[in-house]
C-alpha cells in the first residue's frame, strides 16, 4: 500500500483548516502523511494543532509569507508520499477519495493524474466548472493549455519529486499543473465521479486573494503575464510550440487573459498578450479574432465587459465547444 502525501497550505483560517484535517483523517485508505504549512499568518494555530498532537501522521510547518505556491514546494520537500494530494484549506476530501484515487494510479502506470467532480458547498447538484469538456483519459499538457478542468483539491498526483511550484500568487496552480506536464509526459484520467467539497467561507478570500481586490490588481496582471508568456517560452524551448495541439490552446488562454487584464485598467499589458497570441497561434480564425480583440481594447469604450462577453457568445454559436472550451468573462 503505497503511502498519500497530503499537503495542506493555509493562510489566517485555522477553523477552515480543521474541517479539511478532519476530511483526511476520515479517509478509507490508511497509509497517509498529512503536511500542514502555514504561509506566515497573522493569527495563531495553537488550538488547532494541539486538537492534533495526538496524531503522529500530521506534521505542521510554519514559514513566512510567500504565496500559496511556495507554500505547497516546501510540503512537497517535506512529503514521503508517492502520490501527492494538495488540499486547500476549507475544502474536504469525500470518505473513499484517496482510497479509488490510489487504485487508478495503481493500475495506469502512464497516468500522472487522476481527479474527479468537485462540488461547491455540499450541493451535488452544484459542481466546479459543469461545462467543460472532459475525456476519461486524456493528454495531460494539452489539457492543462486549454483550461483547467479540475480545482486544486481534485486532483492525485503521481510525478517524480522536483521544483513544480512558482512564487506567483495568481496562476501558481497553472504553472504548477504545466511543468508537472512538461516534465513527466503522460496522460490525465477523469472520472464522472464526485470526489471533492468545496467551501468557500476563507475570512481572507483564499490564499491568492486574486483579482477580486483592487489593491492586488497589479500583482494580477504580472503574474499573468508571467504565466502565460512562461509557458510561451518553455515550449517554445522544447520544440512544442510547432505542434498545433499545444500552440492553439496556449493561444486561446492568452486570448482570455488579454480580456482579464484589459478589464483591470492594464492596456498596454493586454496588447502584449494578444500580440503573444498571435505569435503562438496556428488558426487563421483566431488570428482574425485577436484583430477584433485588438481594435475594442485600443478604441476608447468606457465598458468593455458586455463587449467581450459578446465575443464569447458568439464563438460559442459558431465555433465548435470541442475546439473552444467553455470561458467567461
Amino acid at each position: 500500500m503505497h503511502k498519500v502525501s497530503v499537503i495542506i497550505p493555509t493562510y489566517n483560517n485555522p477553523k477552515q483548516l480543521e474541517r479539511s484535517v478532519k476530511s483526511v483523517i476520515a479517509q478509507t485508505y490508511s497509509n497517509i502523511e498529512v503536511i500542514v504549512v502555514n504561509d506566515g499568518s497573522d493569527v495563531g494555530y495553537e488550538t488547532v494543532k494541539s486538537r492534533f498532537k495526538e496524531n503522529n501522521s500530521i506534521r505542521f510547518f510554519d514559514k513566512e509569507n510567500e504565496g500559496p505556491g511556495l507554500a505547497r514546494q516546501l510540503g512537497l520537500e517535506k512529503s514521503n508520499g508517492k502520490y501527492i494530494q494538495y488540499l486547500d484549506a476549507g475544502d474536504e476530501l469525500l470518505p473513499d477519495k484517496l482510497e479509488q484515487q490510489v487504485k487508478v494510479l495503481d493500475e495506469n502506470p502512464t497516468v500522472i493524474m487522476t481527479y474527479g467532480l468537485s462540488m461547491i458547498d455540499g450541493n451535488p447538484k452544484k459542481t466546479h466548472r459543469p461545462k467543460l469538456n472532459r475525456n476519461q483519459f486524456d493528454d495531460l499538457l494539452k489539457n492543462v493549455l486549454e483550461v483547467r478542468k479540475w480545482h486544486t483539491s481534485a486532483p492525485l498526483w503521481n510525478y517524480q519529486s522536483g521544483k513544480y511550484w512558482s512564487s506567483l500568487f495568481n496562476g501558481e496552480d497553472v504553472f504548477h499543473d504545466f511543468e508537472v506536464a512538461i516534465n513527466n509526459r503522460g496522460k490525465v484520467h477523469f472520472e464522472d465521479v464526485i470526489r471533492v467539497n468545496l467551501v468557500f467561507d476563507n475570512p481572507d478570500g483564499g490564499l491568492s486573494n486574486a483579482s477580486g481586490l483592487k489593491k492586488n490588481h497589479s500583482r494580477f496582471v504580472n503574474d499573468c503575464l508571467d504565466l502565460n508568456l512562461g509557458m510561451q517560452s518553455r515550449l517554445k524551448e522544447r520544440g512544442l510550440l510547432k505542434q498545433k495541439r499545444y500552440a492553439n490552446p496556449l493561444a486561446e488562454r492568452m486570448f482570455h487573459a488579454a480580456m482579464r487584464v484589459n478589464l483591470t485598467g492594464y492596456k498596454k499589458e493586454s496588447l502584449d498578450l494578444v500580440k503573444a497570441s498571435k505569435k503562438t497561434t496556428k488558426s487563421l480564425v483566431k488570428h482574425f479574432e485577436l484583430l477584433i480583440l485588438q481594435l475594442v481594447i485600443q478604441l476608447p469604450f468606457k465598458n468593455r465587459r458586455p463587449i467581450f462577453q459578446f465575443m464569447y457568445k458568439v464563438r460559442r454559436k459558431l465555433l465548435s465547444p470541442n475546439i473552444h472550451q467553455y470561458r467567461y468573462i
